[in-house]
C-alpha cells in the first residue's frame, strides 16, 4: 500500500498522476476528502402530525460536526427550506408537518464541521405529507 500526504486539489486546476509498475498492479485506489458525511434516516411515507426525522453525520480525523441542518423541498424542485439545525447528537429533531402544504417532499440533511465545510446527504425522495383530508 502506498500513500501520499493530504493534498489540496480545487476543481479543474489539478491533475493526479499514478507511475504504475506492471508487476504489482494497484487493485483500488481511494481517494479520501476532508468534507463531512451525513447520512438521512428515511421518515417513512406517509407523514403526518408532528414526526422525527433523524440523521447522522460524522466529520474528517481531527474535525468535529458543528451542525445538522435539515432540510425539505417539493419533489422535483431545487429549492430547498430549512426545517430544523441539531448542533449536539442525537442528530434528530421533531418536525411538525402542518408547517407545510400537503404534498410530495423530498429531505436530505446538510452537516458542517467546525471548519465550516459543509455537505449535502443523499436526498430522501418522494415522502408524502398528507395532514386531514385529501385534497
Amino acid at each position: 500500500m502506498a500513500s501520499t500526504p493530504l493534498k489540496l486539489f480545487h476543481p479543474g486546476s489539478a491533475t493526479i498522476s499514478l507511475k504504475l509498475n506492471r508487476k504489482r498492479w494497484p487493485t483500488g485506489i481511494q481517494f479520501l476528502t476532508n468534507d463531512p458525511k451525513a447520512t438521512m434516516a428515511n421518515p417513512g411515507s406517509p407523514l403526518s402530525g408532528t414526526v422525527t426525522l433523524k440523521a447522522t453525520g460524522t466529520a474528517a480525523r481531527s474535525r468535529t460536526v458543528a451542525s445538522l441542518r435539515f432540510e425539505l423541498a417539493a419533489t422535483g424542485t431545487a429549492t430547498w427550506t430549512p426545517v430544523a439545525t441539531v448542533t449536539q447528537p442525537p442528530f434528530e429533531t421533531q418536525f411538525d408537518t402542518t408547517a407545510v402544504a400537503n404534498g410530495v417532499y423530498d429531505f436530505r440533511v446538510v452537516v458542517s464541521d467546525n471548519t465550516g465545510a459543509a455537505t449535502a446527504s443523499a436526498v430522501v425522495k418522494a415522502r408524502t405529507i398528507q395532514n386531514g383530508a385529501p385534497s
